[in-house]
């Protein structure tokens, strides 16, 4: 007998997540306007393939094609005479290692 769609039902729960987690999205990036649902879809599949993974550690960009995306703040530079305070750079790493 041959199956043409397996059945697991860890792979229903598995996709109970990703829908509510891209409902959570859909909604946060909506606001008060959510019938421009359309007009946030590009920015909300960034966002969803950009975010980090508990299980893995990596985004589903990163999983696919070996790196991170370019962010909106990397394709600024900053003048060599900007200097961050002490105190930002110390906030930085604390983020960072968290």
């Amino acid at each position: 007998m041959k199956y043409f769609f397996g059945f697991s039902p860890q792979i229903g729960s598995q996709t109970r997540v990703v829908n509510r987690s891209l409902g959570d999205l859909f909604r946060c990036l909506a606001g008060e306007k959510p019938e421009n649902w359309d007009l946030i879809s590009p920015h909300a599949e960034f966002e969803y393939n950009n975010s980090v993974i508990r299980s893995t550690g990596k985004s589903p960009f990163g999983i696919v094609h070996r790196l991170s995306p370019r962010q909106l703040i990397d394709l600024f530079s900053l003048s060599t005479d900007y200097q961050p305070s002490d105190y930002a750079q110390a906030f930085a790493k604390h983020i960072h290692n968290f």
